[in-house]
């Protein structure tokens, strides 16, 4: 039987869940979804709604803490999928954060089945969620606007960072595996950048600067506008989906 990782208990359940829930195909219901993993070539493809399941989580997740944070997340997502500019206050930010790390632990266990590859997240992190509706608070949410031709995107990315002195480029101790998702639907563009590392917060990044196309979500006790400044275009989101990859494994000399 399979195994929930959010609540610990083995369970029946005759079909998976959906990674991308089913209000999304409601509200667009002529939209032809379709899937291809570019890491490992994986395709799913649908008329009605994008067929991306997991056996995981049991029924009771799946009808409590997860339906209580589909319903909360509605009424804040949707206008930023149409497009209209919002004001987003603290607690919206952090349902939106919530909901699309629900989103990204949901998809890696899928991928972890079905592409496959290795789990990025844990199951002490599975348990967090359930139990706190929270995330490794190193962990980056980024909110931008899509103006390309493609209506649906949902793109990982996995790469390594090397943390090192600049003094004299000695690492600071072994590679740490990074993850990123990308989610787009029609203008909603969230990306989740992860790396299980305390350095983040002292060792400075040399990454490209994209802060002119996203808002990130719930880092200070502020409202945040959106859509940021520029938005991605076609010619732009696969730039903003690999960004994290781009990144070198040592700083610069």
């Amino acid at each position: 039987m399979p195994y929930c990782p959010f609540c610990c208990r083995t369970h029946r359940r005759k079909r998976g869940e959906h990674v991308i829930p089913k209000w999304l195909a409601r509200e667009f219901p002529d939209v032809k979804w379709d899937l291809t993993n570019r890491l490992t070539k994986y395709v799913r493809k649908g008329e009605k709604y994008i067929n991306i399941t997991t056996p995981v989580p049991c029924v009771t997740c799946d009808n409590g803490w997860m339906s209580e944070l589909e319903k909360m997340s509605i009424p804040v997502l949707l206008p930023i999928i149409h497009g209209t500019p919002v004001t987003l206050s603290l607690p919206e930010q952090v349902i939106v954060a919530t909901w699309f790390f629900k989103t990204a632990v949901m998809y890696d266990l899928h991928s972890e089945r079905q592409a496959p590859r290795p789990l990025y997240f844990e199951d002490y992190e599975h348990r967090q969620l359930r139990d706190t509706l929270s995330m490794n608070p190193f962990y980056a949410i980024y909110l931008g606007k899509y103006t390309g031709e493609q209506f649906f995107i949902i793109q990982e990315d996995h790469s390594d960072l090397v943390f090192a002195k600049r003094s004299d480029l000695q690492p600071l101790g072994d590679s740490v595996r990074v993850y990123s998702l990308t989610l787009a639907i029609k203008h909603l563009v969230l990306q989740i950048f992860c790396a299980k590392t305390t350095l983040l917060s002292t060792v400075p990044l040399y990454a490209r600067d994209w802060s002119a196309f996203y808002v990130q979500l719930a880092t200070l006790p502020f409202r945040v506008d959106w859509p940021p400044p520029l938005n991605l275009d076609d010619s732009l989101i696969e730039h903003f989906i690999h960004r994290w990859s781009d990144i070198p494994s040592l700083p610069p000399t």
